[in-house]
This record gives C-alpha cells, structure tokens and sequence, in this order.
C-alpha cells in the first residue's frame, strides 16, 4: 500500500532502505457526506449484554445525527446539545432518550462507547471520561442494519455528515462484528464474522489515506501543487500565489513553508487568510532568515484556494518545501 500511495517511490524499494517506514501507520478514512449517502450491514441483534464502540469526528456543528440505527431503534450524536437515542416499545410507541450533559467535540476523532445491561436495561454513553445512562423500558428487539444512516421506520433524524472508524459490537462479551471504515471502497469489510457491508451512495473522492504521526494525529496526502515559489511581491512577480484549491469548510489542515529568502516586512509574509487562516505568527512572519518555518494548523471558514503571499510593506519572500496536508486531530 505504501508504494501504491506514491510514499515510496518504487525505484528506491531494495532490501532495508524502506524496512524503516515499512510499519508506518497508514489507513484510508470515509468522510459521510450526510445527505443520501450511508452504508448498510448485514441485521445484527444482541441477545444479552452489548457494548458498541467507535470512534467518531465531525466538522462544524451537527445536531442529532446517526451513528448506529435499525428498524425499532437509532443510537446518535451531538455536537450541539446532548447527544440522544430513539427506540420503538413494545407496543410500537416511540421513546426518545437524552444523554444528558454529553455531547461530542468538533473536529478532533472521538472515542465513543454504548454499553447496554439487560438486567436493568440501561444503556450507558461514553465519550472519552465522560458517561450518561438512560432507560430503554418494555424495549423490542434491537436489532441494527445501517451504519451513518437513519432507518426509515424511526425517522426523525439525519444521516451523519462526518467520519465513523473502527465500528465494533460484543454480545455478553463476544465480538462479533468488527469494521475498522478504511476499506477505500464501497465494499466495508468485516473482521469478526465476516458480515460484510456495503457503502451506498458514496464516492470515490469519499476516502482519503493518511498517515499516523507520532503525536496521534493523522495527515492526509499532499495537497499542495508547487514545492517551491519565485520571489513574490516584486516588481516582476505576483504578490500572492496559490498552493491548492482543495481547502474545504470545517475541516482542518496543516500548512507549511521555508522562507528561501531574508527579509523583513512589517505587515509580515506567509499564508493568506481568505480561507480563515489566522493573521500573524506562526503564520506569518515579519522578519525572517531562510530557512525560518511559516505554517501551522487551522480549520477552514470557507471552501477554495490558499494561497502565500510575498509582499508585506516593503518586504518581499520567497518559499520552500511548500505543504498543505488535512489533518485529523485526536481526543
């Protein structure tokens, strides 16, 4: 996979020159678009004691959207207000449940955890250090069939806009099933059971690969079109120049350049704002050797280009080793 993803240039695969970065943490995340867009899995029905666990982000602010679903039951999230669930009783009524005081942060994967004791039929949410139970009384079956997608016979809910990961169900302490989400195609493996699912509505450019670092985040691919910038801002060159146009609302990046140049400027040189880049450092610079970083992370306020800028006052730049990667923080 590695040199399929263009990280290993297969010219330079011999013995031991990758065996270094040959345990590298890479995987393939879906990002839900949230309209039709949803995956279905083979109906799974827990008789006793469950547990469902995953890990879940979400861009911008989503209300009540669903992780988990099935014909008499919806397990969702909140980034808003507290997360909620709905189920269908026995006698066909529908009941609503709040969590309440949990929601779940944008922009950063989550761990979440719904652990379910049929004695007492409480249902207890976890995101990270934080629990909330609610009471599932005189409740039918619960059988679930649909991942990021609410079930029709509920209703009431929206399809989940966001990235789901590493879904997994025990039943009274056995796994039995198991998407890790990072397929890179419609067909969702599963590793428990061999219960597979299908992604439906989805595309292609649905999936991006990333790499683990080691502070836990992970990047995506490059983005970035040049590697490196003429002289900007003076009389024969262009002030600004794009790096990419893949920049997408609520969704956070990494940005990062080398000055080639010395220079000072007093209004400072770097990254654009247009796309909701924050003004001043580490972002920009207003004096400068080559070699000095411009860069950092930030989450987009707008979709378009992004683009550096050479011109500030008097000053003028000039960049290297030039990259815009998504970045996917971690809880």
């Amino acid at each position: 996979m590695i040199i399929e993803s263009g990280l290993v240039k297969a010219g330079l695969v011999k013995t031991g020159l990758v065996r270094a970065i040959s345990n590298i943490n890479t995987r393939y995340f879906r990002r839900n678009e949230g309209t039709t867009d949803y995956a279905t899995i083979p109906e799974v029905t827990p008789t006793g004691d469950f547990v469902i666990s995953g890990e879940y982000l979400h861009s911008g602010a989503v209300t009540n959207v669903t992780i988990l679903s099935g014909p008499d039951i919806r397990l969702q999230v909140n980034g808003i207000d507290e997360c909620v669930m709905a189920f269908r009783d026995a006698n066909e009524a529908r009941a609503d449940r709040d969590f309440t005081g949990l929601s779940i942060p944008a922009g950063v994967i989550t761990p979440f955890t719904y652990a379910f004791v049929a004695a007492t039929s409480v249902l207890t949410m976890t995101i990270g250090d934080t629990s909330a139970d609610v009471i599932l009384s005189n409740h039918k079956d619960m059988t679930f069939d649909r991942l990021l997608g609410n079930s029709s016979l509920i209703g009431g809910a929206d399809n989940t806009s966001g990235i789901l990961a590493n879904l997994k169900i025990w039943d009274n302490g056995t796994l039995i099933r198991d998407y890790p989400l990072d397929d890179n195609s419609d067909d969702l493996r599963e590793l428990a059971s061999g219960q597979n699912g299908t992604v439906i509505n989805g595309n292609a450019s649905d999936w991006g690969l990333f790499q683990q670092q080691a502070t836990g985040e992970w990047l995506g691919q490059e983005l970035a079109t040049i590697n490196s910038t003429p002289l900007l801002g003076d009389d024969s060159d262009p002030e600004f120049i794009t790096i990419t146009s893949g920049i997408i609302l609520d969704q956070s990046f990494r940005l990062g350049a080398n000055f080639s140049n010395s220079g000072s400027a007093a209004a400072g040189c770097g990254w654009s704002t247009s796309r909701g880049v924050p003004v001043g450092p580490p972002f920009r610079s207003t004096n400068w050797v080559g070699g000095d970083f411009v860069g950092g992370d930030f989450t987009a306020s707008s979709s378009g280009i992004q683009q550096l800028f050479g011109r500030g006052g008097l000053g003028v730049a000039s960049y290297d080793n030039v990259s815009v990667k998504e970045v996917l923080n971690v809880a």
